[in-house]
């Protein structure tokens, strides 16, 4: 994957995850994504396919913790928890670019 596609796609991602939850697009944004996967390397995945793979590698990082020790009231906890899920969603990215053959 291209330098210029992973700057666009993470400050696609930077700025869906500066806004608080509930005035978050994410059918919008993950659209977005989904065109920049198309259009720079032919990889088709469609957006909300995208979306479910946000929530499910989100999941991964919850499921890893023990749930007494989850903080889901504390902001920059849950920032922090979405920044390491944007990372493993950007390698899983470059992951599918690599099986199509770019």
């Amino acid at each position: 994957m291209s330098a210029d596609t992973i700057g666009e796609i993470t400050r696609i991602l930077d700025d869906m995850l500066a806004k608080i939850p509930t005035e978050r697009n994410y059918n919008a944004e993950f659209g977005r994504v989904a065109e920049i996967l198309l259009r720079e390397h032919s990889v088709a995945i469609p957006a909300l396919d995208l979306r479910l793979k946000f929530t499910l590698l989100m999941q991964d990082e919850f499921s890893a913790i023990p749930r007494e020790e989850w903080k889901i009231s504390d902001m920059e906890w849950l920032a922090q928890m979405e920044q390491v899920t944007k990372q493993k969603f950007l390698q899983w990215i470059e992951e599918q670019i690599k099986e199509k053959g770019d």
